[in-house]
């Protein structure tokens, strides 16, 4: 349903009806890993916050939410996601 670019154009971010934000490499086109967004119905806008380092992905989905995703978050945390190279 989304894809976005991070600044730097090395990193594309996809989020569709699964409710996770997928990462990937624009290089090698390698899926870095999903982002768990706590999205209970579709995504339909994911982007790489501004500033953020392309650490922090904004999502809004048809649950009504807009939701602040860490990549490298800790593995309990609710929203965890690959930790992406710098």
């Amino acid at each position: 349903n989304t894809i976005s670019w991070n600044k730097e154009g090395s990193l594309l971010i996809s989020g569709s009806d699964d409710t996770l934000v997928g990462i990937w490499e624009s290089s090698r086109w390698s899926n870095l890993g999903m982002v768990y967004t706590g999205h209970s119905r579709n995504i339909f806008a994911a982007e790489f916050v501004p500033q953020g380092g392309d650490k922090e992905i904004v999502s809004c989905g048809l649950d009504g939410e807009v939701r602040l995703s860490q990549t490298g978050a800790s593995p309990s945390s609710k929203d965890t996601a690959p930790e992406l190279p710098q």
